[in-house]
Order: structure tokens, then sequence, then C-alpha cells
């Protein structure tokens, strides 16, 4: 009912606007010449999802990191493994409640806080080396689809999923009905050609052919202006 309610005051707000505006409108003869507004050009499509499984080096990337967590992990492991040991030989070592059991507790007590201080030091170093490989591969997408963007006269391009419907599957179905794009032209769809230079640019298969007017690739990214 709120909902109807907003929409019905836009609407009344937007007839009594009208309303006013006819009253005070001058006659026909005496109206100025409209003026026309910016042209609307063509928007584009693209799906990043496709890209980033099908990206030449991401994936190879990730798999580093991801083993570096791994490394690290069955390090940090081991240190726990260690620590834990520890605390059952100070109970097999002294006993409870005297001078020397307090201090070698405290001993153990600083070694797991430095432990836990370590494990999320390591944790936070992981999540960054993720974000900055997102983050050149983004910048790499970012720089194409504006190149793209001017050669073609795109004023936008628009995030979609091109996965087929299974009604085996729901979740597609989902994802389908979710989008705020439900048709687009395969013509404005500009997924294949960005992955292709960043093929030809970054190596992979299903290169591109080399073209003097694609964006020049670099370390660390893509240059955002198209060599002449």
């Amino acid at each position: 009912m709120r909902v109807r309610s907003l929409v019905a005051a836009i609407a009344l707000g937007g007839l009594f606007s009208m309303a006013q505006v006819h009253a005070q409108a001058p006659a026909a003869g005496n109206q100025p010449a409209a003026q026309a507004g910016p042209a609307a050009g063509p928007i584009g499509v693209i799906d990043v999802g496709y890209i980033l499984q099908n990206h030449p080096t991401l994936k190879a990337k990730m798999d580093t990191i991801k083993s570096q967590m791994e490394s690290a992990d069955k390090e940090m492991q081991t240190k726990r493994e260690a620590i834990i040991k520890q605390m059952e030989q100070l109970k097999e070592s002294y006993r409870e409640g005297t001078p020397e059991y307090d201090k070698a507790e405290k001993q153990i007590a600083d070694q797991d806080t430095q432990f836990r201080l370590e494990l999320v030091k390591k944790r936070k170093e992981f999540e960054a080396a993720q974000a900055n490989v997102l983050f050149e591969v983004h910048s790499q997408i970012s720089t194409l689809l504006d190149w793209l963007s001017k050669k073609n006269g795109y004023v936008a391009v628009l995030q979609v999923s091109r996965q087929q419907v299974d009604p085996k599957k729901p979740e597609t179905l989902d994802m389908a009905m979710s989008q705020s794009v439900l048709y687009f032209n395969k013509s404005v769809d500009v997924t294949d050609t960005v992955l292709q230079i960043l093929q030809q640019q970054l190596g992979g298969t299903g290169a591109a052919p080399a073209s003097n007017n694609q964006p020049a690739a670099r370390t660390g990214g893509l240059q955002g202006n198209p060599r002449n």
C-alpha cells in the first residue's frame, strides 16, 4: 500500500505540475523552439563471469596464492600443535600453582598470542594478494571496455550472464530471472572480443589477430589509450 501511495503521489504531482505548465504556457506561435537533448547511443553487454573463468592468467595466479596458503596453513598447524604439546607437558612437569608452573604457563600463553597475531597477519596478506590479482583483472577489463566503447560508440556496458537456463538446475533459472538485462542482441555482446584481446596480450589460446588499434599490454594491466 505504501508503494502504491507513493506512486500515486508522484503521478498526481506530475499531473498537477503539467496543469500548471499548461495554464502558464504561451500560445503555440510564441513558444520557443525545443532544444534537442544528447543523442542516446548503443549499449553493450559483457559476461564478466565467463571472462573470469577463461582469463589467460587469473587461474594460474590464484592457484599460486592457494598453494602458498596451503603451505602457510601447514606451517601454522605445526606451530599450533607444538603449543598444545607444551601445555600438556606443563601439567606433567610442574605442579599447578607453583612459581615454576606460572612462569612456564605465561611463556606458553605469550607464544599462543604471537601465534594468533601471526595467523591474522597471514590471512590478511593472502586476502590482499587475491584482491590485487582481481583488481588487476578488473583494470584490464575496464580499460578494454573504455576502448571498445569509444570505438563502437557505446554509452554504457551492462553486465549479463550468458549461461544457458537448465530446468534441471534451478539456480540457472534464478540467475536468469534476477538479471537486470533479460534480452540483448548478440551484436552488442563484447565478451568474446574482450577475452580474445586478453588472450592475445597476456597469452592463451584462441588469440585474436594482432591489431595496432588495440590497447597495448603492459606490466600490471593494460594501457588506457589505443595505439594509433
